[in-house]
């Protein structure tokens, strides 16, 4: 709803939201849905619901910026996929996301449940998307170098040799 309510405080028809993934509370779909309406932003927004592997990876490569506005999920996998594919970030403060979203660096930051923040961030990066580009690969060539599933399996390794 955050980022139905970003979209409507910027009022940029060239701006489209997608939103992707299953939806488990049919109840707060019905309400994002509703939001939409109401502001009359059913040409900027689209819900997929769940799509295949092969598409998500589309959708990453093709979008301009990846949000998530979670307040409890530290570090999503969405976070990752998003960031190796050079697509840029937008992710809250919450405890976790800073380990691998360096604000202005490796994607960006805004100030959890802060509508303000959020529209604030929107409206920089779409005003400044020539460095949001640059910092999408960063985000990429970070992810990269030290988040490879070589790695992984290294740190993994580590902690079942020291329990």
């Amino acid at each position: 709803h955050l980022i139905i309510e970003a979209l409507n405080e910027i009022k940029s028809k060239d701006i489209q939201l997608y939103i992707v993934g299953p939806t488990p509370n049919e109840n707060y779909l019905s309400q994002l849905e509703a939001l939409v309406q109401k502001y009359d932003l059913q040409d900027q927004v689209t819900f997929t619901g769940t799509v295949n592997r092969e598409s998500v990876m589309e959708h990453y490569s093709e979008t301009n910026l990846m949000i998530l506005p979670s307040v409890s999920e530290g570090l999503a996998r969405v976070i990752f996929e998003s960031q190796v594919t050079a697509c840029p970030v937008l992710v809250t403060d919450a405890p976790g996301m800073g380990d691998i979203v360096i604000d202005g660096q490796t994607g960006y930051i805004f100030e959890s449940n802060n509508l303000e923040s959020l529209t604030n961030k929107i409206q920089e990066i779409k005003n400044n998307y020539e460095d949001a580009i640059h910092v999408g690969n960063n985000a990429k060539d970070f992810i990269l170098s030290n988040y490879s599933a070589d790695n992984f399996k290294f740190s993994f390794k580590k902690l079942f040799d020291t329990v």
